[in-house]
């Protein structure tokens, strides 16, 4: 996919809680494989990126994926990354933004 990539979890963002309310209100089906999607507003960075969430780390998490610039890491990305953090789920995830529809899509990877 491409190499890895270390990226701060975001200090704060309008999305971390829809994204933690769903989250928490489908872990079951993440912790099953399966995938669930939180529709956000459309716009933002789009992207496609496997994430790394490690227990014992709440500055950085890791995301593999092809990116010229680090600046332009998607946001969304990085707050669901922190809303699994802060969930409790750690491991290899794969989150997808589609920036058009605003949909935010995450599975375990």
């Amino acid at each position: 996919m491409g190499e890895a990539v270390t990226i701060r979890f975001p200090r704060r963002s309008e999305f971390l809680e829809p994204l933690r309310d769903q989250i928490k209100l489908n872990r079951h089906r993440l912790e099953g494989g399966e995938a669930i999607e939180v529709s956000l507003k459309p716009g933002g960075y789009g992207g496609k990126w496997s994430v790394v969430i490690a227990p014992d780390d709440h500055e950085t998490f890791q995301a593999e994926g092809s990116i010229s610039d680090p600046t332009r890491f998607p946001q969304r990305i990085r707050v669901a990354a922190l809303a699994l953090a802060q969930e409790g789920l750690h491991g290899r995830f794969f989150i997808r933004h589609d920036r058009d529809s605003g949909a935010v899509s995450i599975r375990r990877d």
